[in-house]
């Protein structure tokens, strides 16, 4: 496993992305979604937005530039819709359009993937997208968007989440970063203000998952979800918001957050649960490797800012425990989930935890 900062790098941009490139990037810029652990094909019926963004994103940020604009090339041919505004949640393998709705989660992901390719295009297209969620999506008697929409981009009204949002600020504070002069800080406020207001029970120190209609916590079971991974990720990017912004580092929520992800999220036998109540009690005790990638993370932020030997000790300990449990001796692709038992699952690779995986490296990058 990488330990300094070239080792890193090696491995992103010389070993692990060009094979995705390679076996998960079609002649077209498509990218698939599945492949097994011997990077042959898995079953791809489709083409799906939430995956060609983040592949665009991860090969971008990894130096994989001609990728990167095949890709990008693909999704404004294919995904993106022309009459409506806004992009298709999937198409077929021949590029047609599949499932037409608009869904804010994969928005969030194009604003990203926008972000990273920088151009004047990219920033037209951001520029579309937010306009298309801000007039079609926003809810403006209780406060952030809907869920999604039809093809038309007409609401779909009922039960909310953080997790749109979440990612959706991630896009925001990447254009921050890349665009100063825009309103992208004005909309990151509005982002961290429903944190606040309606994610973050500051009692508890949790992050709530699910809400009514009008951010209400969602009743029975679903009120009750909490994913440590999510924590983690809102570790960075507070952390990320700070760092923009000249805000103070590791304030009450960022530290809320990260303690009881630490306390309640980990399995004593290793790792991070996919999912816990809200009592700190685990509810799914399998083990997928983005919730891993998100501690990785958040720990690497730790040390980053502290330089506390501890940290770096957690971190070090924690890439021997993936290395262990998802990656094969020779370190091919990673595996994507564990069982309570610490087996492996799952017979694939799934495009969608490469920007997790890219993520985390990228700050261990500036970390050690």
């Amino acid at each position: 496993m990488p330990r300094s900062r070239e080792d890193f790098r090696e491995y992103l941009c010389d070993y692990f992305m060009p094979r995705w490139v390679q076996h998960g990037q079609e002649e077209n810029g498509a990218f698939l979604y599945f492949l097994h652990h011997d990077w042959s094909p898995g079953d791809n019926p489709d083409r799906r937005l939430r995956v060609q963004a983040r592949q665009i994103w991860s090969c971008r940020k990894t130096g994989q530039n001609e990728a990167a604009e095949r890709g990008f090339a693909y999704l404004l041919d294919r995904f993106h819709d022309e009459k409506h505004g806004g992009f298709f949640l999937t198409v077929t393998p021949d590029g047609e359009p599949l499932d037409r709705s608009k869904e804010l989660y994969e928005h969030a992901f194009v604003l990203l993937a926008c972000a990273a390719m920088n151009t004047s295009q990219s920033k037209e297209v951001a520029l579309e997208v937010i306009e298309c969620l801000e007039r079609r999506l926003m809810d403006g008697t209780h406060g952030g968007f809907f869920e999604g929409g039809s093809e038309s981009w007409e609401p779909r009204l009922g039960p909310r989440r953080q997790n749109p949002h979440m990612h959706l600020l991630e896009a925001l504070l990447a254009w921050a970063e890349a665009d100063p002069k825009g309103q992208w800080g004005d909309r990151a406020q509005a982002m961290l203000d429903l944190f606040y207001n309606h994610f973050y029970d500051v009692q508890r120190d949790i992050l709530r998952e699910h809400f009514t209609e009008d951010w209400k916590p969602a009743p029975g079971d679903p009120g009750e979800v909490v994913e440590p991974g999510h924590h983690f990720e809102w570790v960075f990017l507070l952390e990320e918001y700070a760092r923009l912004f000249d805000q103070a580092q590791w304030c009450d929520a960022t530290c809320g957050l990260w303690d009881w992800g630490r306390a309640h999220g980990r399995d004593p036998n290793g790792g991070v649960y996919n999912e816990c109540r809200r009592d700190g009690s685990p509810t799914n005790r399998r083990k997928r490797v983005w919730p891993q990638t998100e501690f990785l993370r958040a720990v690497g932020i730790r040390y980053r800012d502290s330089l506390e030997s501890r940290w770096h000790e957690e971190v070090e300990s924690h890439l021997d425990w993936l290395r262990a449990h998802y990656c094969a001796e020779i370190f091919p692709g990673w595996k994507e989930e564990l069982d309570e038992n610490n087996t492996i699952i799952t017979q694939e690779q799934r495009a969608t935890t490469v920007y997790h995986i890219v993520a985390a490296f990228l700050v261990l990058m500036d970390a050690v």
